[in-house]
């Protein structure tokens, strides 16, 4: 695992909101270019793409905000 002090973390993000907003960001495009992946040349989700894919999104769990409790949801919301 990648540490960096305090100061690094400060150059890259202005915030610990502006990191979380990011992140946020980079998962959605993630799992949307998941989805993409499994269209067929129609453009479309056959009944196995679809299982496949909610396979990948339940085993990669790329909803960082699905272990929020309330209040944490609360004071990001608020942030």
């Amino acid at each position: 695992m990648f540490h960096a002090n305090k100061g690094t973390f400060y150059n890259l993000f202005e915030n610990k909101s502006e990191f979380m907003y990011h992140m946020m960001i980079h998962e959605r495009n993630r799992a949307k270019e998941k989805l993409l992946s499994y269209l067929n040349d129609s453009g479309k989700l056959t009944k196995d793409s679809l299982r496949d894919y909610l396979k990948w999104l339940s085993a990669e769990n790329p909803n960082v905000f699905a272990f929020l409790t309330d209040t944490e949801k609360k004071r990001l919301i608020a942030s």
